[in-house]
């Protein structure tokens, strides 16, 4: 009790936890307080809901949630799967080019009728899926985050949805990253700038 108490969570770092973890739900409340190391490595001391109790735990969930607030952002430029996309409309600074699915396989309908070739675009929906957000960059774009009259960018349609994803400028500090929009996501990105060479191609 009192003083003793206090001292008995404080060797283990959970009197005045740095790093909680609190899970709210309807019906429920869950708070965890992660302290110091414990004399094993990879293991540390948590208390649940300031009980007093205190558990040794493995240090998987301490790392996970210490990460920046960054790490849980959606770091994918699209929300389709590449076997969900029906329609592409490449915005390139020749023109436009529209492609369209058809039982499996893509067609040119813009700016001529024709047989798309079918390695060249699913090879560019991979580059696509595969390329990450490296970083967020939350403050309202201008200058060089501009990327509404972009002369590249590619529009993937899946049934009545379709999102936009426009390049922009080179990073003036990042060597080899360019800015990037994509629609209804309010931040703009930064990527490699493969990206913008495989859809100027």
């Amino acid at each position: 009790k009192g003083e003793q108490k206090r001292n008995y969570l404080k060797q283990f770092g959970v009197l005045r936890s740095r790093l909680i973890l609190r899970c709210n739900g309807s019906k429920t409340h869950i708070e965890l307080q992660f302290g110091g190391e414990t004399a094993v490595e990879g293991s540390c001391y948590v208390r649940i809901d300031s009980k007093d109790e205190v558990y040794v735990a493995d240090d998987d969930l301490k790392n996970l949630i210490s990460k920046p607030p960054d790490s849980f952002r959606d770091h994918q430029l699209t929300p389709f799967l590449n076997p969900e996309i029906d329609r592409i409309v490449l915005t390139q600074a020749a023109g436009e080019i529209e492609l369209t699915r058809q039982q499996d396989q893509w067609h040119i309908e813009r700016p001529i009728k024709a047989r798309a070739s079918q390695a060249a675009v699913n090879r560019m929906l991979k580059k696509i899926s595969e390329t990450p957000v490296l970083q967020f960059q939350d403050e309202e774009g201008g200058g060089e985050l501009e990327t509404e009259n972009s002369p590249s960018a590619v529009t993937l349609f899946s049934g009545q949805s379709k999102v936009k994803i426009a390049c922009g400028a080179p990073v003036s500090n990042q060597p080899g990253h360019i800015y990037v929009r994509v629609s209804d996501r309010p931040s703009t990105f930064i990527v490699d700038d493969s990206l913008a060479q495989t859809l100027e191609q």
